[in-house]
């Protein structure tokens, strides 16, 4: 797959209708202190603002792999969880280099191997699910690249089958408010990627 290809269709179909996405209601476990609500108070500016990216899912709560229909049309069955994400053009043609950077930082998860210094605390963060927190990185290896390590809502509505498919995502996000990172509602998809997504291609 042309990957390249396939976000910039996607870029220029959400760039041309920003007002046309519409968050489904926050989940009634979403407390107000919890910091996932920056997706709500910031959505104006992640809209205009917010360019489309390629992002990988590090972790998610385990029900968004599977279909619960009917349930999955409550807000409620939209659930956390990480991403990391980059507006490194090289990532642009090549983003599935982030499944490979969110199965290391996974992997020190368990605890039964030294994390390197880089890491710790990312991976304090996956550790501990309830955390919020957004870090930017630069991957071992790859200093000259920066990604950011989020927490978002994943919701149910906005993708193809209504759960995960694959662990490669399309977000609009805004580099000054990456915290607040929205994913791309299937509408804005390519066909071309949305087959891939849905048959695990990728």
């Amino acid at each position: 797959m042309d990957f390249e290809k396939e976000l910039y269709e996607m870029r220029k179909s959400f760039r041309a209708d920003r007002s046309g996405v519409k968050l489904p209601s926050r989940p009634t476990w979403m407390k107000g202190d919890d910091k996932l609500n920056c997706i709500y108070t910031n959505k104006e500016r992640t809209l205009r603002y917010g360019e489309v990216y390629y992002a990988m899912v590090v972790q998610a709560n385990k029900a968004l792999f599977e279909s619960v229909f009917p349930l999955d049309l409550l807000p409620d069955c939209n659930n956390p969880a990480n991403l990391i994400f980059s507006d490194s053009r090289y990532l642009e043609a090549e983003p599935m280099i982030l499944g490979d950077i969110a199965r290391e930082l996974f992997s020190y998860k368990a605890g039964d191997r030294p994390v390197p210094e880089e890491y710790r605390e990312i991976v304090a963060y996956i550790r501990d699910e309830y955390d919020r927190s957004m870090v930017q990185f630069r991957p071992v290896g790859m200093e000259d690249m920066v990604v950011n390590f989020i927490a978002t809502l994943v919701f149910r509505p906005f993708l193809p089958k209504r759960y995960l498919r694959s662990s490669l995502i399309p977000v609009i996000a805004s580099t000054d408010i990456p915290d607040s990172a929205i994913i791309l509602p299937k509408k804005y998809w390519t066909d071309a990627f949305t087959d891939a997504w849905v048959n695990r291609r990728f």
